[in-house]
């Protein structure tokens, strides 16, 4: 539904009532239109495409009585002809679809050097306080109402606006924005140019922008919402003052049909189409083989959010045929310079709108040739053998790899990469995924034994190496399976030995506070009613320290941390105090298999399932399976349990541990 006048600009948003049109000082004076507009010869009448989208109403079929006569606001006659000739933008209709108390957006056509017949495009206002000047008047000219105004002309700016306010009105152009409209507003939560609702929206968020110092409540709230400073400094991070695109070789060595090769591309054009255009008598495909970016067709788009800094990504290229081969990579980064600029008078408002083919496109090229190089069949098949510097070590340990190779043939652009996985539960040929790599160091291929670069590894578990060459003009690509026991590291804290938890509380000695990796906050257990404080733990001379405190419990620090993929976590507390008063461990003897229990290890929650629950005597030794830094990653609780009274005094005969496993 179209809003009548009485609600369109100014008051159309609620927002903005009790504003004059007043005329901006400072507005830039009319220009002729590029010479490129202008058709090579005068065209007679026609109808002009509709823009992008959907309007309220069809604006080939509107009311004429609104539209002096005129039923398809499309059609390009008279005074509307004569300004297209000229190389000028013609507005044909709003963004609800007609040309009566014009509302912006304008739809707008011009002629289109590349397509060579007319293209239409969305106009925003950038001048909220003056005047739309969008109605259609008598043979097509251009009005306010009643009011003749001139013909929409080029100008080469908005000379209200500087380089930062044109930098997020062309990007909020292309690439619209989430919205949370006024109460009163078209009912939508986009802001883009896909229907009347958006762009009414879209119009709004270039207002805040282009007019931040409206003194309106409403108007202010409404872009404190949207486009706070942070928000516009967000979008400020996503557009490159300068665009950068490089290519290069990433190696030496011939290039060969069916021998992959790498080409590195280096920008900071991010989030937009960059064209790869083939060139030449060779031919080859063409991927994406590491780096934050997507290949769709010939187009790539980078991901990132700070052009400040350039991305590196990586471009596989796989020869199929023999000959001359040119990559160009060429961007049209999002600029002001891809904003166009057009006013139909000194009251009127002057219309932004986004043209790809407008600003100066950066690109790169890169030239090779590629040979047929020797049939496959014909090339050295070297063997492989591999072996991981440990086979235990400890959290913070560097590990390496050692790969011997024979039956290779050196110095034809082969590559070697040796990739850590880890840390994981156990290993498997299918361990070695993208989510489970740790870092990928390179080697130079040669006959012989080769030990790679280092890496740190911090957290406990298995880690194994897999290591491969790369096929060239003279040697087929060398790799093994994943998971091989050679080429795989346990790595795990150092053994400790305990075999007592003394949680009776008489004759505690002082716990020791250090904390543990990871220390978890809290544990809880609802079927126990245990809801406890976590602490760090020491042990001394075979002999878990428990907390004083009998409303906390100890995680020992010498056993595995919460979430490790290897070892058990060991918790203890007192079941009451020297009076016998609870204590958090007192409801444990309420465990059963199946329970759940859940520790918040420094804000992030990890839940065990209870898989048993065993008693043992105090007066015997724990068994070390439960104090294991290695196995199968499990958590045990330990207090005491089975209270006996005798002549007046009580202890507790046994340890109660329950035993639990991580939920998946």
């Amino acid at each position: 539904m179209r809003l009548p006048r009485s609600r369109r600009l100014p008051r159309a948003l609620g927002v903005f009532a009790g504003v004059s049109a007043l005329l901006l000082a400072g507005l830039a004076t009319a220009t002729p239109a590029q010479a490129g507009d202008v058709p090579p010869a005068p065209v007679t009448e026609f109808r002009a495409p509709v823009c992008a989208g959907t309007t309220s109403q069809d604006p080939k079929q509107v009311n004429p009585g609104d539209h002096h006569g005129e039923t398809d606001l499309t059609r390009v006659f008279g005074a509307r002809l004569v300004s297209y000739n000229k190389g000028n933008v013609v507005p044909l209709y709003d963004t609800f679809g007609g040309a009566d108390g014009a509302y912006p957006a304008l739809c707008g056509t011009y002629y289109d050097p590349e397509t060579q017949g007319p293209k239409s495009v969305w106009m925003f206002c950038t001048d909220v306080r003056s005047k739309v000047c969008g109605d259609l008047g008598p043979g097509g000219t251009l009005s306010e109402g009643a009011t003749p105004k001139g013909e929409m002309s080029d100008l080469p700016k908005n000379s209200r606006l500087d380089k930062t306010q044109e930098r997020i009105i062309g990007w909020l152009l292309q690439n619209g924005h989430p919205y949370d409209r006024s109460p009163g507003e078209p009912a939508t939560t986009r802001a883009d140019q896909t229907s009347s609702a958006n762009r009414f929206a879209l119009q709004n968020l270039i207002w805040c922008v282009s007019d931040p110092d409206l003194t309106n409540a409403t108007f202010q709230a409404m872009c404190s919402r949207n486009l706070p400073q942070t928000e516009m400094d967000r979008i400020l991070s996503m557009t490159a003052e300068t665009a950068v695109v490089n290519l290069l070789l990433t190696s030496s060595g011939d290039v060969v049909v069916g021998t992959p090769r790498e080409i590195t591309l280096n920008t900071n054009v991010y989030n937009q189409p960059i064209t790869l255009n083939a060139t030449g008598t060779a031919a080859g495909s063409l991927t994406v083989c590491g780096g934050p970016a997507a290949l769709n067709g010939n187009q790539l788009t980078v991901s990132g959010t700070d052009p400040t800094q350039n991305t590196t990504v990586k471009l596989c290229l796989t020869p199929s045929k023999a000959g001359s081969y040119g990559l160009e990579a060429t961007a049209a980064a999002v600029s002001s310079d891809h904003l166009q600029w057009a006013q139909s008078g000194s009251d009127c408002q002057v219309f932004a709108r986004f043209r790809h083919d407008a600003g100066a496109p950066v690109s790169a090229r890169i030239g090779f040739t590629i040979k047929q190089g020797l049939d496959n069949s014909t090339k050295s098949q070297p063997k492989l053998t591999t072996k991981a510097s440990h086979k235990v070590a400890r959290p913070g340990a560097k590990l390496h790899d050692t790969v011997k190779l024979t039956g290779f043939k050196a110095g034809h652009g082969s590559r070697g990469t040796a990739t850590l996985f880890g840390p994981l539960t156990k290993v498997t040929s299918k361990s070695c995924t993208p989510a489970n790599k740790v870092a990928s160091v390179s080697f130079t291929p040669r006959n012989g034994s080769v030990r790679t670069s280092k890496i740190k590894v911090t957290r406990p578990g298995y880690y194994t190496w897999v290591a491969s060459t790369s096929a060239d003009s003279k040697n087929k690509a060398a790799s093994h399976k994943c998971g091989l026991a050679v080429e795989t590291t346990l790595v795990r804290k150092k053994q400790y030995n305990i075999s007592k938890v003394d949680t009776g509380f008489s004759g505690v000695a002082a716990s020791d506070q250090t904390l543990a990796r990871m220390r978890p906050n809290t544990v809880s257990m609802p079927a126990t009613q245990l809801n406890a404080t976590l602490t760090g733990s020491g042990h001394r001379k075979g002999r878990m320290l428990i907390p004083g405190d009998v409303q906390t419990v100890g995680q020992l620090n010498a056993s595995a941390a919460i979430g490790d993929k290897v070892g058990t976590t060991v918790l203890a507390g007192h079941v009451s105090d020297a009076k016998d008063r609870p204590g958090a461990m007192w409801s444990l003897k309420k465990a059963r298999k199946g329970q759940v229990i859940t520790v918040d290890a420094n804000g992030k929650k990890v839940k065990y399932r209870v898989t048993k629950v065993e008693r043992f005597s105090r007066a015997g030794k724990l068994p070390a399976r439960l104090f294991n830094t290695a196995g199968q990653h499990r958590l045990v609780l330990i207090s005491c349990a089975d209270k006996v009274t005798k002549d007046g005094r009580w202890h507790y005969t046994n340890n109660l541990v329950v035993t639990a496993v991580p939920v998946k």
